[in-house]
């Protein structure tokens, strides 16, 4: 079966695996990469970050039956193995300077899911976190295995200005032949 398209001035196909193109009359064939074929233009990524922006407006509305407000929570990170990544995500404050949150991290390497409580112990942005995060390495990934999976526990300590680290402990969840990674990173915020 052979899927035919045309791309500028090149001829493509799929035929067994490689993706061949014909250029000046001179066929090439190359093996393409996991994203080439799922997701060819972005627009996946494109859906994905449009419907988090989406869920991020709706879901910040203030609620006040209950007398609580549902607040924006967010940072900005740089480590392994997402290398740059920005965190988006709900907060419900559970006690005065407490805050359940569920965030998502889209990064270079990869992307994480997370659940935890922050709990702020300062007036400065001095404050720590523990969290649950569900990790997805993609072929960019620092220093960690392409396109796995991983769960694990993380804690991040802030000392002063909501700077401060992470550090996670993370299992390979479909893979029981990869080894577990420890994951760390600088970050400002949550």
């Amino acid at each position: 079966m052979s899927l035919i398209a045309s791309w500028t001035s090149a001829r493509w196909r799929l035929a067994r695996g490689n993706v061949c193109y014909n250029l000046a009359r001179e066929p090439t064939c190359v093996r393409p990469t996991s994203t080439d074929i799922i997701d060819p233009e972005g627009t996946l990524r494109r859906r994905v970050a449009s419907s988090l922006l989406l869920a991020y407006a709706i879901l910040f509305q203030p609620t006040t039956a209950v007398s609580q407000q549902v607040t924006a929570v967010g940072g900005v990170h740089y480590g392994l193995p997402l290398k740059w990544s920005a965190l988006l995500g709900v907060g419900l404050p559970i006690g005065k300077e407490r805050i359940a949150f569920l965030a998502g991290e889209p990064g270079i390497g990869g992307w994480r899911v997370s659940a935890g409580y922050l709990r702020m112990t300062g007036n400065l942005g001095t404050g720590f976190s523990a969290r649950a995060s569900l990790l997805r390495t993609t072929q960019r990934a620092w220093r960690a295995p392409a396109d796995k999976s991983f769960g694990g526990l993380e804690l991040q300590f802030s000392p002063l200005f909501a700077l401060g680290v992470r550090i996670g402990a993370f299992a390979s969840l479909r893979d029981s032949a990869t080894r577990g990674m420890l994951a760390g990173d600088i970050g400002f915020a949550l």
